[in-house]
């Protein structure tokens, strides 16, 4: 493999025949493309640690999930915030 002159590698970003790495040090956190699918894992010391979030075939497993929807087939939950008051919403669609 050879850097091609569009091509960037950096400490912030490399290519290789790993995938594609987007590693911020200053967060802790490298963000991996590879042929196993998506991840966002710890990064410390120049070295990968522990998977935060994957998204393979298999789905998505994360330490930590924050949303404000989310829908499994025709079942809804959702947050609302009426007149200042947070609501929690569930139902299903017809």
């Amino acid at each position: 493999w050879e850097l091609a002159s569009s091509e960037i590698y950096s400490t912030t970003i490399q290519m290789s025949n790993l995938g594609l790495q987007v590693i911020t040090a200053e967060e802790n956190i490298a963000t991996l493309l590879t042929a196993q699918g998506f991840q966002v894992v710890k990064y410390d010391d120049g070295r990968f640690g522990a998977i935060v979030t994957s998204f393979t075939k298999k789905g998505i497993k994360t330490d930590e999930i924050e949303s404000n929807l989310i829908s499994t087939g025709k079942f809804i939950m959702t947050e609302a915030t009426i007149n200042n008051n947070e609501h929690h919403i569930e139902y299903f669609v017809d």
